[in-house]
């Protein structure tokens, strides 16, 4: 993991901009928006339950900043992004769930009927829109 605005490449990446030796060199970068063909979807991490919940939002076209789920008396709560690039909650209930996910825009999409499932991958409706 690197420091916030920096990027870790893998040695074959780094070595295209700069001799591997040298370790951090100024770049400059940019975060872009591509059409993927197709709308944000949902995987449930192997050993997932009612009780620990992780959830991959895959295929989205923007960074997103925050995932949340809307519990039983109607209120949204937030899922905790790991490190390793799922969100989890705690105690979640069976679902299906609704979920709202919000990218570095602000965009917001928001889908129901997510499956709890070991390695389970449900489609979303839609797609954001591009960034700016």
């Amino acid at each position: 993991m690197c420091t916030r605005g920096h990027l870790d490449l893998s040695p074959q990446a780094f070595a295209r901009i700069a001799p591997l030796e040298k370790g951090i060199v100024p770049i400059t970068w940019r975060v872009i928006s591509p059409e993927l063909g197709r709308n944000v979807a949902y995987h449930v991490k192997e050993g997932s339950n009612r009780w620990w919940t992780a959830i991959q939002v895959r295929y989205h076209r923007n960074p997103l900043v925050k995932l949340e789920y809307r519990n039983a008396a109607g209120q949204w709560l937030p899922l905790v992004r790991q490190d390793y690039n799922y969100f989890v909650g705690r105690d979640m209930g069976p679902g299906p769930y609704t979920l709202r996910v919000t990218d570095a825009y602000g965009n917001v999409i928001t889908d129901s009927g997510i499956v709890l499932g070991d390695g389970v991958e449900t489609p979303g409706q839609s797609q954001f829109p591009p960034g700016p």
